[in-house]
């Protein structure tokens, strides 16, 4: 079976929206999937399966930073259920780096998602949902997690530092 040619998020229709938000194989680009279908806010993206060769790559990223009018991209990873090694990524390099960078990680199984650059050393605001269900049909909690200037979700979510806002709905369907 062919590997589907990347094409930045935003471009997707909502039937297609609709299957990478069922597809858990890759939670990082299922979550994106699923709050760009509700029209949420979310970095423009394309994401990369293992497998895919490395003139895909830079088409990809190509192609996206055409669409986003830059000459640099974020890269983030998906490993699926991620396990103990993790790869700390969300780093912004240029078009020319990105075949580079991103081949490594599809070769050791990992999904890459290309991204709008951004910087976590000059963000604004960071905030980090959850939403944590007992089981099926059984209603759950929806939790927002915020921090301010210079911070980065990666550190709410490795524990180095406690979220300077926290707001949690209990009971949500």
């Amino acid at each position: 079976m062919a590997i589907p040619l990347p094409r930045p998020l935003h471009s997707l229709n909502a039937e297609e929206l609709a299957a990478a938000a069922k597809d858990r194989r890759w939670p990082k680009w299922q979550t994106m999937a699923l709050l760009h279908s509700l029209r949420l806010p979310t970095l423009n993206a394309a994401l990369l399966r293992p497998g895919q060769s490395p003139g895909e790559i830079r088409t990809a990223a190509h192609a996206l930073a055409t669409v986003l009018g830059t000459d640099r991209l974020m890269i983030r990873s998906d490993g699926g259920v991620e396990k103990k090694q993790y790869y700390r990524g969300g780093n912004t390099f240029s078009i020319g780096e990105v075949a580079h960078r991103a081949q490594p990680l599809l070769a050791d199984g990992r999904a890459v998602i290309l991204a709008s650059p951004t910087n976590r050393f000059t963000n604004r605001l960071t905030v980090m949902i959850r939403m944590d269900r007992p089981g099926p049909g059984i209603r759950g909690t929806f939790t927002l997690e915020a921090l301010g200037p210079g911070y980065d979700v990666a550190d709410l979510t490795r524990g180095e530092l406690p979220p300077q806002v926290t707001t949690q709905l209990d009971d949500v369907d």
